[in-house]
């Protein structure tokens, strides 16, 4: 399988299920994108290459990860990685507290 397929894979899973929470049609992305359907068309089955305008487009009208976009693989900053760690411990220590307050609110 190519490269442009798997971009194209991933830009049609974006078009179709993540875009504000409804399915667009090629006719409507294209639109929003300021381009014709048929380059969409032709990119989502890997018979075009997605230029890097158009890509900084999607990103800008859509706010989507292009790291994501263009190699399949989510990117997290050590910054993320270490505030989603945070907030698992976070959430572990709320429920010690409150399950020492129900203790306490016992006696």
């Amino acid at each position: 399988m190519s490269y442009n397929l798997k971009i194209g894979e991933r830009l049609k899973l974006l078009r179709e299920r993540h875009l504000e929470s409804r399915k667009f049609r090629q006719v409507e992305f294209a639109e929003k994108l300021g381009v014709d359907r048929d380059k969409i068309s032709r990119i989502e089955n890997g018979k075009q290459a997605i230029d890097l305008n158009l890509l900084i487009s999607i990103g800008q009208e859509f706010n989507v990860d292009l790291h994501w976009l263009i190699t399949g693989e989510s990117f997290k900053s050590k910054a993320e990685e270490q505030l989603e760690a945070c907030a698992e411990k976070l959430g572990k220590l709320n429920y010690y507290v409150e399950r020492l307050e129900l203790l306490i609110n016992k006696n």
